[in-house]
């Protein structure tokens, strides 16, 4: 693949290989490897000069630096081995992951190496689903330093069913961290069935979401400052939903998550450094639907979600608008099926959102996109053609306070043909 891209220094070049092989050993089971590379180089434009504003499908082509750039060697493997026995069914999986990335840019050169290796072991045995994962992440680098984190998890499921109507699927996992305090997490799923068309759900569980490398060190390159001491953030998720099939389907979900130590970003307005932060405390609310009709050989759906993402401070009394958190996201799609092949209709509208807390810094506006989707498979072959952007929106993805907006794509172009066997 390779694309001189929309702005100035945003070329990319790539180049990919993927491999999938599966082979059954019948009565022994079956055994399966997967493998991709991929090498991939792209300019790093860092954004624009111009304001969101300013935008006219020209002047967001200049770029803030012109020969920063960024190269990746990505490495993946993975091999998982499945076997049953008259009551049993076990599998065991094993994957490596291993990314080469240097970078240039603000005239210095970064590089980084991290690797991932996972290993798990699932069982189920009379109803019981129980299993063991192992994660550890390892970063070398010359701008973040040498670090890792570890992990153990074990977990069990089993689902019920007290009546006929209603069923229950009860988890447990236990997570040994290397690097943080050990985490229970329970969960609970309730479904009750209304009738043959129609079904309530509830949900409640706690989860945890550990720090990431650039959490914890940080990277004084890019003012992004190190953190070593901070937490994991911790969250009781309760969320409802109903749900309706028929000729048209009705999915609809109200959800709340309470979480402790919000890892959030916070950054100085004197010094414009960053740095991950937890906050006291934050949730999320929200209501999200999808409603879908079929119609010989039209499909019709439209999606919603609806959210707020607050945050409150440490010694401060109130919630406050998490950053880069847009409060309503919109699809619309349509597909008929044609003799040309299927032909997809899709727009999404992203609301407003900020680049700090409380609606402070700068604000990302609000933007609808609509694209158009053509494939078509004859024999082994599969035709693809896609136009996004269709109306060529003027708008921004993202924003900080160093770069200014980082445009979007304006109306592109691609065709591709794959073949199976």
């Amino acid at each position: 693949y390779e694309s001189d891209g929309f702005q100035e220094n945003s070329y990319t070049r790539k180049n990919s290989f993927h491999t999938f092989f599966t082979h059954n050993l019948n009565e022994y089971g079956k055994i399966s490897l997967d493998m991709f590379a991929v090498d991939l180089k792209r300019g790093l434009p860092s954004g624009t000069p111009y304001d969101v504003s300013e935008f006219n499908g020209e002047r967001e082509r200049k770029a803030n630096a012109q020969n920063d750039w960024q190269k990746d060697s990505n490495l993946y493997g993975s091999l998982t081995y499945s076997f049953k026995t008259p009551l049993t069914e076990h599998q065991i999986s094993y994957s490596r992951n291993a990314l080469l990335r240097n970078a240039y840019q603000w005239s210095s050169l970064t590089s980084i190496k991290t690797y991932s290796n996972n290993f798990s072991l699932k069982s189920s045995i009379k109803g019981f689903n129980t299993g063991i994962d192992f994660e550890e992440n390892i970063l070398r680098s010359n701008e973040y330093g040498n670090h890792s984190i570890k992990t153990i998890g074990y977990y069990i499921h089993k689902e019920f069913k007290p009546k006929e109507q209603l069923t229950l699927n009860a988890y447990l996992r236990y997570d040994d961290s290397k690097n943080f305090s050990d985490v229970i997490s329970p969960k609970l799923i309730f479904s009750y069935t209304l009738s043959d068309k129609a079904r309530l759900g509830y949900s409640i569980s706690r989860s945890w979401r550990a720090p990431n490398f650039a959490d914890l060190y940080g990277s004084p390159l890019y003012s992004y400052l190190p953190n070593p001491s901070i937490k994991p953030e911790k969250t009781i998720s309760n969320e409802i939903s109903f749900n309706y099939t028929d000729d048209i389907d009705l999915n609809i979900s109200a959800y709340y998550y309470d979480t402790d130590n919000k890892i959030t970003i916070h950054t100085d307005p004197n010094t414009w450094e960053s740095k991950s932060v937890n906050a006291d405390k934050g949730y999320t609310r929200g209501i999200e639907t999808t409603l879908s009709y079929n119609y010989k050989k039209l499909d019709l759906q439209i999606g919603t979600n609806i959210m707020d993402v607050m945050i409150k401070e440490s010694n401060s009394g109130s919630y406050k608008r998490a950053p880069y958190t847009p409060s309503l996201k919109c699809v619309f799609s349509t597909r008929l099926n044609t003799q040309l092949g299927k032909i997809t209709f899709k727009t999404e509208k992203v609301s407003s959102q900020w680049t700090q807390i409380n609606k402070t810094g700068k604000k990302i506006p609000e933007y609808t996109l609509s694209s158009v989707y053509l494939t078509k498979k004859y024999n082994s072959l599969l035709f693809e053609l896609s136009i996004e952007n269709l109306f060529n929106e003027r708008y921004a993805t993202n924003a900080d306070s160093w770069n200014g907006y980082y445009p979007g794509m304006p109306r592109n172009y691609s065709f591709s043909i794959s073949i199976m066997f």
